[in-house]
């Protein structure tokens, strides 16, 4: 019997790669972690999947679906076609009846080490002073819209995004200094420094945004969509975190990015100028010298260049359009082709 390499946490079974084609996978699959040098959480981190989905992969139980197999090979380095060759052949052979794994004695279940699991924590912003009375939620796409894609406006009060914005312009100019300091010269200096620079704002005060409008604030989820002002009268609203934005920081420029989907507080405000085309992945990962993309599942955090652990989708911006600092956003998690570049 071998031991699952590179387990971290609370003690699981001991895998035998010779008890099954199962359990061979299995143990392939924690080899491969090990090999690249991830933790559990690590490797959900960066294959943006749950400590509990990277145990059970390799827990050799169950075959893992393609898509968490396919997501779980790249993050580690590992060569994504040859893992969903061997996960058809296993997929095929289930489904003609072959028994995938020997008969074993009884096991301890394997529980993931709830201390790798990423803390969820919201940045919220403090109010420059309590704002005025906003009007009522103003819908502005139909009613039978997706609840990610609908928007939700607040109509600003006069004079209040002044205030905030001349609240915010030192921070805003140190932040733009920084981020320029830290990407160095990421392309083309002249196409660098065409046009005003993107420059970061902070969070989006949601909290003050809902109260505006006489309504709380909740995250009825753990992902940056679950943001809502609570509505005693009914379903509670979802703003668009566009408008927070605007509202946030009194500026029409401003948009939002999600720098973690699965981690509601990681919204950021950035104020931009202007988009600068789509973010071509393939084009990026031939530009930088590794080849094609390879698309590993069907959210926007499908994208490896062929043989890396993933993709910085701010630094792919700067690289595709000589830009520094540039703002990589999505505007559909599920959607991997939805990501646009900014500056």
């Amino acid at each position: 019997m071998h031991e699952v390499p590179g387990k971290t946490g609370r003690p699981g079974r001991e895998l035998d790669p010779e008890a099954g084609p199962l359990a061979a996978f299995a143990y392939d699959l924690a080899a491969l972690r090990r090999d690249a040098g991830l933790t559990v959480r690590q490797l959900a981190s960066r294959a943006y999947l749950s400590s509990g989905a990277i145990s059970t992969a390799a827990n050799g139980r169950a075959l893992p679906t393609l898509e968490v197999t396919r997501a779980y090979v790249a993050a580690c380095g590992g060569d994504v076609a040859d893992w969903e060759a061997r996960w058809g052949e296993l997929d095929a052979a289930r489904r003609n009846g072959t028994e995938l794994t020997e008969p074993a004695e009884p096991v301890v279940s394997v529980v993931p080490d709830v201390s790798v699991v990423p803390a969820v924590s919201a940045t919220v912003l403090e109010p420059v002073e309590q704002p005025a009375a906003l009007a009522p939620f103003v819908p502005t796409s139909p009613a039978s819209a997706d609840r990610h894609s609908a928007r939700y406006a607040f109509i600003p009060a006069r004079g209040l995004g002044r205030r905030l914005a001349a609240a915010m312009a030192g921070a805003a100019v140190a932040l733009t200094a920084v981020l320029l300091v830290l990407d160095g010269d990421g392309g083309d200096d002249s196409a660098a420094t065409a046009g005003t620079p993107a420059v970061f704002l902070g969070a989006p005060d949601f909290a003050g945004y809902c109260e505006a409008a006489g309504r709380g604030t909740a995250v009825s989820g753990s992902t940056a969509y679950d943001w809502h002002c609570t509505d005693p009268k009914g379903e509670p609203p979802a703003p668009a975190a566009q408008d927070v934005c605007m509202w946030s920081y009194g500026d029409e420029r401003a948009i939002d990015r999600i720098a973690d989907f699965s981690d509601p507080g990681s919204i950021e405000c950035w104020s931009v100028t202007r988009e600068l085309g789509r973010l071509d992945f393939d084009a990026y990962c031939r530009k930088a010298g590794y080849g094609r993309a390879v698309q590993v599942r069907d959210t926007v955090y499908a994208w490896y260049c062929n043989g890396t652990r993933g993709i910085d989708s701010q630094a792919a911006c700067a690289l595709l359009y000589s830009v520094t600092p540039a703002v990589s956003r999505f505007s559909d998690y599920s959607d991997p082709n939805s990501w646009t570049c900014h500056a």
